[in-house]
Parts: structure tokens; sequence; C-alpha cells
């Protein structure tokens, strides 16, 4: 079965929540955060309807 990266996100953020997934100069993050995060992220991009394409 083919998964996508949402999936092994969620998978890690079920093992580990509160582990630092990203970290810059400014901000840490955990995983549960950034699946959070990406999950809405994924969600409003399904709900965008592409403009049809240009004819020139």
């Amino acid at each position: 079965m083919k998964k996508n990266v949402l999936e092994y996100l969620k998978q890690t953020t079920e093992k580990f929540p509160d582990k630092i997934a990203i970290i810059d100069s400014q901000k840490e993050i955990t995983f549960r955060d950034f699946y959070t995060k990406a999950l809405n992220f994924s969600t409003h991009m399904l709900e965008i309807t592409p403009p049809p394409p240009a004819r020139v």
C-alpha cells in the first residue's frame, strides 16, 4: 500500500507527539504541532479549485 508524507508524519506523531520535529534560530515545533499544521494545510489545498487552463 502506498503512503503519502502526511501518513508517515501521522505515524511519527503518534509515537513521539511531544518531541521536537523542527528547530530554527527562533522557534521549535513538536511533531504534534507540525502534524496539525500540515493537516490543516493539506485540507485547505484540497478545497481549492484551480482555475481552468487559459487558451491562447
